[in-house]
């Protein structure tokens, strides 16, 4: 989904951040602050991908077996050992990816040194969050190992994470293009929501939660701030 170029920032200064802050207020009207996303106590990112999972794989694998079933249907009538043997496994390529993902996060994290660095920018249009350079190269430089395995071995799967591990470095969403959201105080996390569809996950140091949370609040729709409650 191609995204819309953040507005300029307002004429109107912005509030300082609070003392003790990690963010800084920048000439150019834009918070900013560098984050190092504990991998191994924060479990935020793997939450979400387990979420993905749900979703994307959950909806193929369950397409592929309807696609089976009504194939085993059609050649062998109402088999039900043939629907049974369908069903498990489909049960137990769900399982395999489920188990699968909690192993190549923690090979991540381990590769990684147990931190995700980003930098965010937030003004009064939007927030933005991008890997630092160093993470950029750290992911590219995986993402083209991924890539190559997945080729050779017929991965479509392997070689799609590598092209995505190597070429996604920047996220951003507009305050006024806010759905919905949730904030989740425990891991420091402010999920958004945008036409139900793309979805930003905005970090903070634990201190500085508050405060980003209560600017978010303040600029997007009125619908979204009310679920956007800690």
């Amino acid at each position: 989904m191609a995204r819309r170029a953040a507005s300029k920032p307002p004429s109107t200064p912005l509030p300082p951040p609070p003392a003790g802050s990690a963010i800084r207020l920048c000439a150019d009207g834009a918070y900013r602050w560098r984050l190092a996303f504990p991998l191994f106590t924060n479990p935020a990112i793997l939450l979400w991908g387990w979420k993905i999972i749900f979703k994307i794989i959950g909806l193929t694998l369950t397409g592929l077996w309807l696609f089976f079933a009504v194939v085993t249907l059609m050649q062998s009538g109402l088999d039900a050992e043939a629907q049974l043997f369908n069903l498990r496994l489909w049960l137990g390529a769900f399982a395999l990816f489920l188990a699968l993902w909690p192993l190549g996060y923690l090979l991540l994290a381990i590769l990684w040194g147990g931190k995700y660095w980003m930098d965010f920018r937030m003004d009064a249009a939007g927030v933005a969050h991008a890997q630092t350079p160093k993470q950029y190269r750290k992911s590219r430089d995986l993402g083209v190992a991924a890539g190559f395995l997945g080729a050779v071995s017929g991965s479509i799967g392997a070689a799609q994470t590598g092209r995505l591990l190597g070429v996604r470095n920047r996220m951003s969403m507009n305050f006024a293009d806010v759905e919905s959201g949730r904030a989740a105080r425990r891991w420091s996390t402010i999920y958004l929501n945008e036409f139900s569809v793309y979805r930003h996950q905005v970090y903070t140091a634990p201190q500085d939660f508050d405060f980003v949370l209560g600017f978010i609040r303040s600029r997007v729709p009125a619908g979204a701030a009310a679920r956007l409650q800690a």
